[in-house]
């Protein structure tokens, strides 16, 4: 299902458009404002699907200055 579609069914509502991205292993679960979505990450984490493929710093350590080692 692509996100259009998601949206046309109503699924991205107003909490469920980020659940959806994280389920859809396009997003990362925002722990820091809700625990919705946490099991999902951790799940395609395990399974080393599309977002945790490689490495990358997460939005929140980038704007705190962390960035990967070259």
């Amino acid at each position: 299902m692509s996100i259009l579609d998601a949206m046309r069914r109503g699924i991205a509502g107003k909490a469920g458009l980020g659940c959806w991205l994280v389920r859809q292993d396009l997003a990362l679960a925002a722990r820091r404002y809700s625990s919705r979505g946490v099991a999902a990450e951790q799940a395609a984490r395990a399974t080393k699907a599309r977002l945790w493929r490689g490495a990358f710093v997460a939005p929140w350590d980038w704007r705190r200055g962390k960035r990967l080692a070259r």
